[in-house]
């Protein structure tokens, strides 16, 4: 796999090798982009051109560190930082554009994210209070927040995603 190197990238972009040790964090970015997510690190092989490049989110304007991934079916993907209270990040491939900057105070740290067909991201957080959140990414706004009464698992938060949304929650896609 070839390398995607230009001078004119600013330094965040110009790590030259990331060797994944154990692949917690992986998906598609549109139907040709294959994403690893790793500590500060998001690998995208672009399978059609043969390409990879890595994004390195290692500082406050760039993110700090990489718990969860989600891509969309264009060339969107959202990553939540790797800290306590951390922001989710939703961005553009190649150009790594911040389209926007989502921020939930209850949230201590995401355990998963969910980019659906329309413009809503659903986020999963962790202890203590288990919440799924969904976002309207584009306009920024949070459009529901719901405890999921202590459970821990990823499908007693759909569960209360579907019920707690109302008609919206049937067609979310997650």
């Amino acid at each position: 796999m070839s390398e995607c190197f230009d001078d004119r990238l600013p330094d965040t972009f110009k790590v030259r090798w990331v060797l994944p040790q154990n692949v917690d964090c992986s998906t598609f970015v549109g139907r040709d982009v294959f994403v690893i997510a790793q500590d500060i690190y998001i690998t995208f092989f672009n399978l059609k051109t043969n390409t990879e490049l890595v994004y390195v989110a290692d500082s406050v304007a760039t993110g700090d560190g990489v718990d969860v991934i989600a891509g969309h079916k264009t060339n969107t993907f959202a990553f939540a930082e790797k800290v306590n209270h951390g922001r989710i990040f939703i961005m553009n491939y190649p150009t790594f554009n911040i389209v926007a900057e989502l921020k939930d105070a209850n949230v201590n740290r995401y355990k998963g994210l969910c980019m659906m067909e329309c413009e809503l991201l659903a986020g999963f957080s962790g202890f203590p209070n288990y919440l799924v959140t969904v976002w309207n990414w584009r306009t920024q706004q949070q459009l529901q927040s719901v405890p999921t009464e202590g459970q821990s698992n990823s499908s007693a938060g759909l569960r209360v995603l579907g019920r707690g949304l109302g008609g919206v929650g049937g067609g979310l896609g997650v």
